[in-house]
């Protein structure tokens, strides 16, 4: 991620507008890096709970997951 946006500035492209950038998996520096770099990834609350149940509760069903956005200014 870190050399994505190295070569954007590099090209004198700005995260955004001229180019955009979403990552996968939300962590804190996302916030940010480069004026905040957007990202999508599984509800990790959700995904917590369903593990928990599976666990506690096996099961052969498949499960599903939501994805969230969180939309910064690298789009």
């Amino acid at each position: 991620l870190v050399e994505l946006i190295k070569t954007v500035k590099e090209r004198g492209w700005r995260l955004g507008q001229t180019v955009g950038v979403l990552s996968y998996q939300d962590q804190t520096y996302k916030e940010v890096l480069a004026g905040g770099i957007s990202s999508f990834g599984p509800d990790a609350r959700q995904l917590a709970r369903q593990v928990s149940d599976r666990l506690t509760r096996p099961s052969a069903q498949p499960v599903a997951v939501s994805l969230q956005l969180v939309q910064r200014a690298s789009l």
